[in-house]
């Protein structure tokens, strides 16, 4: 009886997790939907101006979005969405689709260490990122040990 109430709880708990969603809406009616939506046409072709106006810079200057710092963005008076994702760009170029080492060897174990290692060039960065995908790998391991000892053990317990 003892299982069948711990195995209950068990997928209660990770069935709430999975359809748990937030509630809160952006908008409650349609007029608002719609206001929220409305583009602001002049507003949008100056943000595109000030971002046409970067790329003949980096070109100009033959840089990198990673050689961008935070005054060179903040000269050309983008909002500030714009310009922390540019410098979130130019920080991520290194990482396999912007995903730190720790979580590719977490998730996918010895596939993960193994991708970070093919998909980074080859240089210091890679090095350190395929040593955090090895210990989210290990890491991840004993998660996983944990658990499975912990639910055999709640069988164990009679």
């Amino acid at each position: 009886m003892k299982h069948i109430f711990t195995l209950i709880f068990m997928v209660g708990l990770f069935s709430t997790t999975l359809i748990a969603e937030n509630t809160k809406s952006v908008a409650d009616s349609p007029d608002q939907i719609s206001e929220v939506l409305k583009a602001d046409k002049t507003a949008i072709d100056q943000e595109f101006e000030s971002l046409d106006v970067l790329e003949q810079q980096v070109k100009s200057q033959n840089l990198t979005y990673g050689d961008l710092d935070q005054e060179t963005i903040e000269s050309l008076s983008l909002k500030a969405d714009v310009s922390g994702s540019l410098l979130a760009v130019a920080g991520a170029d290194e990482l396999p689709l912007g995903i730190p080492g720790f979580w590719w060897g977490f998730c996918l174990s010895w596939v993960g260490i193994l991708l970070v290692y093919l998909l980074m060039e080859d240089s210091p960065e890679r090095k350190e990122q395929t040593k955090k995908a090895v210990i989210g790998a290990l890491v991840g391991i004993g998660v996983w040990i944990v658990f499975w000892v912990l639910f055999w053990a709640s069988f164990a317990v009679i």
